[in-house]
Parts: C-alpha cells; structure tokens; sequence
C-alpha cells in the first residue's frame, strides 16, 4: 500500500480471470470483500506497510487484523489511492474510473449508475451474485447503491451518518470536545460489521456468491471511540506520533470490527473461497482534536496530508 492501498486494478484482474476460468460452473464462483477505511494513513497500522520500510508503521499502534491481512497475503507497496479526497475515490473505486474521468471533486457530473460498476460487472458473468454495500458511501455519490447494483446496502450515508460534530449534538470541533465515547457502537463500527455478517450469513444459506464492500466511518474525524479502549492507550502512555491517544483508540475499535469479520468467515466456512481487500479512500488527516504538534507528524515517513497531492496524501 503506498498511500494508499488502490487494489482495484488487482481486484479486477484477479476476479476476471478467476470469473472467466469458472463461468461453466458458476456454483464456484468466489466471494470478495473489499474493506475501506476512511482517512487511515500509510503508516497507521502496528507492523510495517512496506517490510523495506521500518518506519511504514507505529509500534505505539495496535492493529494486528490488519497486519495479518498483510502477513498472509499480497501487499500493494507501489498502489496509491486514485484521489486524496473520499468521495472521488469511492467513485473510482465503484466504476474503475480515475478520478480525471469520474470527478476530482466532491461534486461532479459522472452519474456512476449510467456506467459500469462491479455488481454490474459480477452479476453479467454470474446473476447469482449477492451484492452489498454497508457503511458510508460517500458524499454527493448522485447515484444510490441500488442504482448502482447493489442488491442491499445502508442507503446514502456520509460523514453525518458516522459521526460529525453536528450529530454528535455540537456545532464544530472548536466548541466540541477533543473526543465522545460511544461503548456500544463508536463510529458504527460494529454495526456495519454485523450487517456484512449477516449478509454473508444469507449468502451461504441461499447458495449465492457474494461481493461485499464494507466502507466503515473510521478513522474520519470526528474521533469516537470507547472508553476501555481509550483507558488502554492512557496506560501505556503518550503516543509516538502527535495523533491524540484517542484517535489511536479509534483505530483499534476499527481494528478489532475488521478481526470480527474476518473471523466471520472461518466460522462460516467460506474463507478458501473469498478474496479480502482492504485499502483506505485517502492519507491521514493534517489535524485532529488533542494533536500534540511537538511530536512526529501523523504520516511520516511520508510527505503532507489528505487533501494533497504528495503521497501522504
């Protein structure tokens, strides 16, 4: 992943030519999962994006579902993101278009449903394919999920959905606290895994093949988190980045939603048969309540931001 993580090339490739090896026996065809996290810089996570690159990673950091998707199978150290902004990467990602084609901006006038998209693009070489889309899908997206192709979805969620300071019952960050606790469902993260649990759940009892793209909220500011998890980060003391400790708090409530899907699938029993792809829609943010500006900045070893045009963007 190089800021970050863009598998859809792959991700097309791979499915292609497994889909068109397999179209005489459609009962084979494979499920795939795509998790996209919001906002996670390259080098957020607990083990080396890059293994040539020690810094790729903060050993403050604890995200080990994440490191083992990379310990067991194929990292993308020359990918990148096809914009440094959310919303024109989930259109790319959707269509396969670049961001050149589909809309550099927020706002743009590429109707995704009116192309091809990957649900399209499955159910053409097999009808039976199940596909879901839970977690936010972006802002000013025009087209709904169902336009799209998506059999089931959480409808047209943003930011909001997941947690922004006018949500979360203050008018800004600047007159809001540095954080909120949720215990139950911070960012929606486990919400969101249990939907994308369920549905595959449906999927193996039907017989179907599933696509599923499960697009969680964190680590998007605002920052929620729980406050056991956050206790945990207090314990072990300041952070080695100037993240606050509860953005590092965030991460892990991600993480251990990303470990519950991905022990989901052995339970079931369709793990041989599933590709997993994870990438983030950008680079990290340059600034989150409770920075501590003194420190090593959020993206090193890279340079810059979301919002950007560097890599740490």
């Amino acid at each position: 992943m190089k800021n970050k993580l863009f598998i859809f090339i792959a991700m097309s490739l791979v499915s292609a030519a497994w889909l068109g090896a397999v179209d005489s026996d459609k009962s084979r065809s494979p499920n795939i999962i795509l998790i996209l996290t919001d906002d996670q810089g390259w080098s957020h996570v607990s083990k080396p994006m890059d293994p040539e690159i020690q810094e790729s990673c903060s050993q403050y950091l604890s995200t080990p579902n994440i490191d083992k998707l990379g310990d067991s199978g194929m990292r993308f150290t020359s990918g990148y993101a096809p914009a440094p902004i959310c919303t024109p990467t989930r259109r790319s990602i959707l269509c396969g278009a670049s961001a050149a084609r589909s809309g550099t901006e927020f706002r743009s006038e590429y109707i995704p449903a009116e192309h091809l998209t990957i649900p399209k693009v499955l159910k053409q070489v097999n009808p039976d394919y199940f596909c879901a889309h839970f977690g936010k899908w972006g802002e000013h997206m025009i087209s709904t999920p169902e336009e799209c192709g998506y059999d089931r979805s959480d409808g047209e969620t943003g930011n909001q959905t997941g947690g922004m300071p006018q949500s979360l019952g203050v008018g800004s960050h600047d007159n809001g606290p540095d954080y909120f606790i949720d215990e139950e469902d911070p960012k929606l993260t486990f919400s969101v895994t249990d939907s994308a649990i369920t549905l595959m759940n449906q999927a193996v009892e039907e017989n179907r093949p599933f696509y599923l793209q499960v697009s969680y909220y964190a680590t998007h500011l605002s920052i929620v988190c729980r406050q056991e998890t956050l206790l945990k980060y207090y314990r072990k003391g300041v952070t080695d980045r100037m993240y606050p400790r509860s953005f590092v708090a965030m991460l892990d409530d991600l993480d251990q939603g990303i470990g519950i899907l991905l022990d989901a699938l052995e339970q079931i029993g369709v793990a041989e048969n599933t590709y997993v792809f994870f990438m983030s829609d950008n680079g990290g943010q340059s600034f989150m309540p409770g920075n501590d500006e003194s420190r090593l900045h959020l993206n090193a070893p890279l340079t810059d931001f979301k919002q950007t045009l560097y890599e740490g963007g």
